[in-house]
């Protein structure tokens, strides 16, 4: 699942890094019908300091990993970062993450931003949302509808959150197996707006 470039220091994490995607990456890629490139590289730095001097995107800055131009770029999971309560499993799935976000053209190129940060939150790093979910869930207390999804992603605070929960909204509602169709003919996916609502509603009312 790539081609890994790191530093001696890093040797044990990367071969869990590589252990994390054997586990999980076939499972998404039968889920989504998508196909990882084995050609993918997979930049591992040893410090936030090293990953934002060589980021692809500067105004990313500060994040633990990003992807894009065929490559994906991960603070090391043994090393500092801004959030550095995130348990060592879960700093593993980031790479997980990552791939899923470049797979998503695979499905749809013109998938919304929500929906294709929703899959890599979901299948990516589910555990982790899970528990902002419940630990936050009293400041959920914007109901962002569908459109302000679609149209809004930058000026809704907490947006990752609410794009991990319409996925996981849409497995519960519409199943699974129904998934990978619904992505695909994403244009009619308003008309899912009352019943996205609902769902959410219930989520902050737990």
């Amino acid at each position: 699942f790539g081609i890994f470039k790191f530093s001696v220091q890093d040797t044990d994490a990367v071969d869990d890094l590589i252990q994390c995607c054997n586990n999980h990456l076939p499972v998404i890629a039968d889920v989504l019908k998508v196909k990882i490139n084995p050609e993918t590289i997979v930049e591992i730095f040893p410090n936030q300091n090293d990953y934002d001097q060589h980021i692809i995107n500067p105004g990313m800055k500060g994040s633990p990993a990003i992807s894009g131009y065929g490559k994906i770029q991960m603070v090391s999971p043994k090393a500092k970062i801004k959030i550095d309560s995130i348990p060592y499993q879960s700093r593993l799935m980031f790479i997980v993450h990552e791939y899923v976000h470049c797979c998503v053209d695979q499905i749809s190129a013109s998938l919304p931003l929500f929906l294709n940060e929703g899959l890599a939150c979901y299948y990516g790093s589910n555990d982790f949302y899970r528990v902002v979910v419940e630990k936050y869930r009293n400041q959920l207390t914007f109901k962002p509808a569908i459109n302000q999804l679609k149209n809004s992603y930058n000026e809704i605070p907490g947006v990752d959150v609410y794009s991990f929960l319409f996925i996981d909204f849409l497995i519960k509602t519409e199943g699974e197996q129904n998934l990978l169709t619904i992505l695909k003919d994403h244009s009619s996916i308003e008309s899912k707006n009352s019943d996205w609502l609902k769902f959410l509603g219930e989520v902050i009312q737990k």
